[in-house]
């Protein structure tokens, strides 16, 4: 078992940080660790770690565990850990400089007022957002393509725009063309957005979906029990979380996407990287009630 050394940082109860021992001064190196709750010291499946505005991160795995290659020049840069429901964590590159072999990182619980939303004739009216057409001409892959190994925690979504507000969220569905997974899975993620783009999470619970046996076509995501009320546009993205290393050829998922320059997507390439845009029409669509 690897050694655990204990660092004490400001305001966090236990964090404890550490680089491999391949040490920036011979080239990458690794941050690994644990990122756990810190009121029960639970781990916490699937938190994201990265970079902050950078396309270098992943994903903690269902134990909470993460590895994350960094390079010498990375050591002005600042690591962020966020996980939904919490409160994210910055902190630079170069405070773990000089840590042992393991980082326990703690993520405190984000407290939030919820308002109680009583579902009553003012959410009975059904309306479909999106597109629910599946032709294949153009496509659009869902995780970073390339012969590389792929980066997980790459997200992709579309901004959602409703024809009034408040909107009850009822389901959510995308349609998948290719995959080459046997198994992969992705946290749906719906965002306020600030400057047209992804900015804060709106609701704290964790929506996860897997795509089983290379599986296509429709998924619906039912959110029905989950009283989720928007008040404003917002966006609606699939970030890649975990899969199985037993793949058909090279790794790829597909959604097919239709030419339009009045919609909007939304894609970043790693965990905590800054968001892009592009036009176009992805075969995905949102059932609400207002």
């Amino acid at each position: 078992m690897k050694p655990i050394i204990i660092l004490l940082l400001a305001l966090f109860a236990v964090p404890i940080a550490s680089f491999s021992q391949n040490n920036k001064a011979h080239g990458p190196f690794q941050l690994q660790g644990i990122i756990i709750a810190a009121g029960d010291k639970l781990s916490l499946a699937y938190a994201s770690v990265g970079l902050l505005n950078k396309p270098v991160g992943t994903i903690a795995d269902s134990s909470g565990h993460f590895a994350l290659t960094l390079s010498p020049e990375n050591m002005a840069d600042t690591v962020q850990i966020s996980m939904v429901g919490y409160l994210p964590l910055m902190r630079p590159v170069r405070e773990f400089e000089n840590s042992g072999e393991t980082i326990v990182i703690s993520l405190t619980k984000k407290i939030t007022q919820l308002n109680e939303v009583k579902v009553s004739n003012q959410f009975s009216h059904v309306v479909i957002v999106g597109k629910q057409s599946t032709g294949t001409m153009i496509q659009a892959s869902i995780i970073p393509k390339g012969d590389s190994a792929p980066t997980i925690g790459a997200e992709t979504g579309f901004k959602l725009h409703a024809p009034s507000y408040p909107a009850m969220f009822d389901n959510v569905n995308f349609y998948v063309s290719a995959n080459n997974f046997k198994y992969i899975k992705f946290r749906l993620n719906i965002y306020s957005l600030k400057n047209n783009l992804p900015d804060t999470l709106l609701f704290n619970k964790e929506i996860l979906v897997s795509l089983n046996n290379y599986k296509t076509g429709w998924t619906p995501i039912d959110l029905t029990t989950d009283a989720f009320v928007i008040n404003a546009d917002c966006a609606v993205t699939l970030q890649w979380v975990d899969y199985n290393k037993d793949m058909l050829k090279s790794p790829l998922v597909l959604i097919p996407a239709g030419i339009s320059f009045s919609h909007i997507n939304y894609y970043r390439m790693a965990s905590q990287n800054k968001w892009k845009t592009v036009k176009g029409n992805l075969s995905a669509y949102v059932s609400l009630r207002d």
